[in-house]
């Protein structure tokens, strides 16, 4: 397996491996309120499927089981991409993190947000039946995962694989949209056709958000408020922007 380590990984590591008991409950909140909808930058390739990243708490990710997985079920995120963290599950020794609705066939991202062992947040829409676009990261722990664990260090565990620096991504990131994409976001603005990753690198997260699904469309709504009032309304079918209203 190939080594991939970031600054500040081993002190991290050493800080959270003292704890020996599993997240509490409400730093599982902490992170689940801090990293959804959170959006970031791929530092690798990775698959469609059930498998996707296997990363191991001292920053090593499995590339033999990536390039099997590529092989098998080919590509969803290219180095580079800015993907939205979708939803996050907690188990045992493992903390799965979901991409762009995930590697499998998509769901609400509130049907992703589970709590092994305890309290679960779960909505089934068996009708919401899309294709699989996005892929996921296991990160797994030698034992529980840490009581201690909070959003920062969790990032801190998924920065080789992931790039949570605005800065260092938006310029990559950018390029690769179409050229009215590209000036849209550079001022700040949202338009038709866009996805969801693309109004996050533009807006940042919205202040609300509401979902539904509607005759068998996955309809959802993020309203941005300026001085508590809402100001930006954007809505997406199937992930992406068809209709925009700014008050």
């Amino acid at each position: 397996m190939t080594v991939v380590r970031t600054l500040g990984l081993a002190a991290v590591m050493a800080g959270a491996a003292s704890a020996s008991a599993q997240v509490s409950q409400e730093n599982r909140f902490e992170i689940l309120r801090t990293m959804i909808a959170d959006s970031a930058a791929a530092r690798t390739v990775m698959p469609l499927g059930t498998q996707g990243v296997q990363l191991s708490a001292d920053g090593e990710v499995d590339e033999s089981k990536l390039r099997e997985e590529l092989r098998l079920e080919g590509r969803a995120i290219e180095v580079g991409d800015v993907v939205a963290i979708t939803g996050i599950e907690f188990g045992n020794d493992t903390v799965e993190v979901e991409l762009n609705d995930g590697g499998t066939v998509r769901r609400s991202i509130l049907d992703r947000i589970t709590f092994s062992g305890g309290t679960q947040v779960r909505r089934v829409r068996p009708e919401d039946n899309r294709p699989a676009t996005g892929s996921k990261i296991v990160l797994r722990f030698d034992g529980r995962v840490p009581a201690g664990l909070d959003s920062d260090t969790l990032k801190v565990y998924l920065s080789p694989v992931l790039d949570f620096n605005k800065q260092n991504f938006m310029d990559s990131g950018i390029e690769s949209l179409p050229d009215a994409f590209q000036e849209a976001v550079r001022a700040q603005e949202v338009i038709i056709g866009m996805d969801a990753s693309t109004v996050l690198m533009s807006k940042g997260r919205a202040h609300q958000r509401s979902r539904e699904t509607v005759d068998g469309v996955f309809r959802e709504t993020w309203i941005y408020r300026e001085n508590g009032v809402a100001r930006l309304f954007v809505w997406f079918e199937d992930g992406v922007v068809v209709k925009t209203a700014q008050y």
